[in-house]
């Protein structure tokens, strides 16, 4: 269900039951908060999708990516985490679940890792292999930060 319509839900029925609405909302808002998740056109055989959920403790964030980073979601992504970034100095990009990663997607990590290394630092985790290797042909390997058990490289961006 979207959020919208769960909100909507709730909102009729703190007032068939005569609660507040405030109080409902805080109180899910509070448990709601550190965690979003967001997908995009999911479908069940074969389409375009992509999953993102978000951990904030304090100043750090991890996003976990699940699914396909192309040129749809890559935007979606930008979109997603613009705001979300604000006083964080700690960027955790949790790559477990990510599927596919194109060009677009590339370029969205790379921007991703330009604003947090004047903000703070950025490091890119659980990487697939099929999607290592489309970092280590186009050479982000070597641009992005990458902090993985089974990465033998970790090399800051400068520039």
């Amino acid at each position: 269900a979207h959020p919208k319509n769960i909100f909507a839900d709730l909102n009729r029925l703190a007032v068939v039951h005569h609660f507040k609405p405030s109080k409902i909302f805080s109180t899910i808002l509070a448990h709601l908060t550190p965690v979003y998740k967001f997908c995009y056109n999911r479908r069940d055989k074969g389409g375009i999708y992509m999953d993102i959920k978000k951990v904030a403790e304090g100043s750090a964030l991890t996003v976990s990516l699940g699914g396909r980073l192309d040129a749809v979601t890559a935007l979606e992504l930008d979109k997603n985490l613009s705001a979300s970034l604000n006083g964080i100095t700690d960027l955790t990009i949790d790559l477990a679940d990510l599927e596919y990663i194109s060009s677009a997607g590339l370029r969205t990590l790379l921007k991703l890792q330009k604003r947090m290394y004047n903000q703070g630092s950025m490091k890119i985790i659980n990487i697939r292999e099929n999607v290592r290797e489309v970092l280590n042909m186009t050479g982000f390997a070597n641009v992005l930060t990458i902090a993985d058990k089974r990465s033998t490289f970790s090399v800051n961006f400068q520039g």
